[in-house]
């Protein structure tokens, strides 16, 4: 039992109960890898995003639809820039 400053028998259950679980070398671990395994997900889904977008521009430009210095103008790149993205 760790010492509050509450009388609330709840509250002292609660703040018990987190002091034990921050304790738990084993359930940090946990939420450690959990928490990179999320951040890993989501930067992996960005990029996919981005090399998508990337993807989607390079068919409108072979498409005709868009000209390269219009393309790259509109994302904030050189043309040889754009030119230069894989995808």
């Amino acid at each position: 039992m760790i010492q509050s400053n509450t009388r609330n028998p709840a509250i002292q259950k609660v703040a018990d109960a987190v002091y034990e679980l921050s304790a738990d070398e084993v359930l940090q671990e946990q939420i450690w890898v959990r928490e990179k395994v999320l951040n890993d997900y989501n930067n992996d889904m960005t990029v996919a995003r981005k090399e998508g977008h990337m993807e989607m521009l390079k068919q409108m430009v072979e498409d005709g639809v868009l000209t390269v210095s219009q393309t790259a103008e509109q994302i904030n790149m050189t043309t040889d820039e754009f030119l230069s993205k894989p995808g």
